[in-house]
């Protein structure tokens, strides 16, 4: 790997260090991530759910969500904080059961999800979305996945731990017949781009590996414009909805 790619690496994961300590309280009060109440216009929109890689925790958005915050594109934010897979899955129920509580009590019957999840946060996002049962009246619409192994492919780790192993053959199984989204770092030294890019959709950042993709500037952006796209998308769509209903 190249000296600026390795100096980039450290210097993210410094500064990951330096946030750790925000993501345990309420760091995002200020950008508005993990509302307690929803406004109309929220409401209208689909929640996105960001899952953050191991060792991390939720202070790894910061920087989309400062990005995000006067954005009126993209529906409210919300993040968790866990340890491992199984802790990950059990924590995303809750938190998709108690964002779902909020629309339900305005008269949403069904709330649809976006989740975004980085290294192991897209594995637990998968996992959920192809191999688990869903949360009582949501589903989820969509993942997008940031140096997520998605895939065994050149998982070196298959003999220490199968049943993961197992769970991505799964996973892999699942995903190449849905549209997801993912991004990968063209210098990543834990999770190779083949098995990063299994979805339809790929995008790869050059000059960046697997913490520092997450802080890369073209990260950021494309993550931006995945979810104003899909947020358009869905306000077509229900306002074609509406108009056919009234034209009947």
């Amino acid at each position: 790997m190249p000296i600026a790619a390795v100096l980039k690496e450290l210097k993210s994961f410094v500064r990951a260090a330096f946030h750790l300590y925000q993501g345990r309280g309420r760091p995002f009060a200020k950008y508005g991530v993990n509302p307690k109440r929803l406004t109309p216009a929220q409401l209208q929109q689909r929640p996105v759910i960001l899952i953050h890689g191991q060792g991390h925790n939720q202070s790894a958005w910061i920087d989309l969500a400062a990005l995000l915050e006067e954005s009126e594109e993209v529906g409210p934010l919300f993040t968790f904080n866990y340890s491992g897979v199984d802790e990950g899955l059990l924590r995303l129920r809750i938190r998709m059961a108690q964002v779902a509580a909020k629309y339900h009590d305005e008269g949403v019957e069904e709330v649809e999800f976006i989740l975004v999840g980085h290294s192991l946060g897209a594995i637990v996002a998968g996992f959920y979305m192809f191999c688990e049962s869903q949360v009582s009246g949501t589903r989820v619409h969509s993942l997008i996945s940031v140096a997520g192994r998605l895939s065994n492919i050149k998982f070196r780790f298959w003999r220490l731990c199968s049943r993961l192993g197992r769970r991505l053959e799964l996973l892999q199984e699942n995903i190449v017949r849905h549209k997801v989204s993912t991004i990968a770092a063209k210098r990543d030294w834990l999770v190779p781009q083949a098995a990063v890019h299994v979805g339809s959709q790929a995008f790869t950042v050059e000059k960046a590996s697997h913490l520092s993709v997450l802080h890369a500037r073209e990260t950021l952006i494309y993550l931006r414009d995945q979810l104003v796209l899909r947020e358009k998308l869905h306000q077509t769509l229900r306002d074609f909805a509406r108009s056919f209903s009234c034209d009947s």
